[in-house]
């Protein structure tokens, strides 16, 4: 959930066990991924396999937590609908649903967390409208999230490409401004033309829209639509 990725042992996936080991907390990663909940990024990591096992892991998180994901967002979704204001949609998501995550979880949150959790929220709501991409891979890189109206309903062909940010306190504190007063940094805006650029190539008539969203600790959020600057 946080950090996408969690490190195990390559010797117990071929060690014997016995089950009292399967429910041994350092042998969880390896339990997840006998139970295909999990899968190999690389020799060192797993990472979660598909957008289904994300949903699965946010649920219980949000679960844990006794997170409300069901009421008080059917205004701010269904606005969405009418206008596709992503800036009011993301704000909706922090004022509502960040609002409710214990202190504890922002020693710990990064970019990846965001995206997880205001994907997955999404999902909940606007998912007859809509399909979403998590790091799809293009010429360039892979993107953070795409939002992706469904075919033959009334968003067909749009393409919502959202690349995530995230700055604890500390490091917002060394761009020595206000977050009202934070801009688009050069990097992210040439990264994300990197991915629309590859996303054009596949898809010559998707009607794109480009965003980079930034998240400081725990404190606020700022949305940059390319080429226009929201909130």
């Amino acid at each position: 959930m946080l950090h996408n990725t969690i490190d195990y042992d390559r010797n117990f996936l071929t060690a014997k066990f016995n089950m009292s080991q399967f429910f041994e907390k350092s042998f969880f990663p390896v339990s997840f991924y006998y139970l295909g909940m999990l899968t190999k990024q690389d020799a060192f990591l797993l990472r979660l396999p598909n957008l289904n096992m994300r949903k699965i892991f946010t649920e219980y998180f949000n679960e844990l937590h006794s997170i409300d994901v069901s009421t008080g967002y059917s205004q701010a979704m269904r606005r969405f609908t009418q206008d596709l204001d992503l800036e009011a949609l993301f704000g909706a998501y922090w004022e509502r649903y960040v609002a409710q995550l214990p202190e504890v979880i922002f020693q710990q949150v990064n970019e990846n967390f965001y995206r997880t959790t205001f994907f997955e929220l999404c999902s909940r709501h606007l998912s007859p409208w809509f399909a979403w991409n998590v790091e799809r891979s293009y010429p360039k890189g892979r993107t953070d999230l795409e939002f992706v109206g469904k075919y033959n309903e009334c968003f067909a062909g749009i393409r919502m490409v959202i690349e995530f940010k995230y700055y604890s306190n500390a490091e917002f504190r060394k761009f020595k401004t206000t977050i009202e007063e934070f801009t688009l940094q050069p990097e992210d805006t040439e990264q994300v033309a990197g991915y629309v650029e590859g996303l054009r190539q596949e898809y010559p008539k998707a009607k794109i829209s480009q965003y980079v969203i930034y998240c400081m600790g725990n404190q606020d959020w700022r949305v940059f639509k390319l080429n226009s600057m929201i909130r």
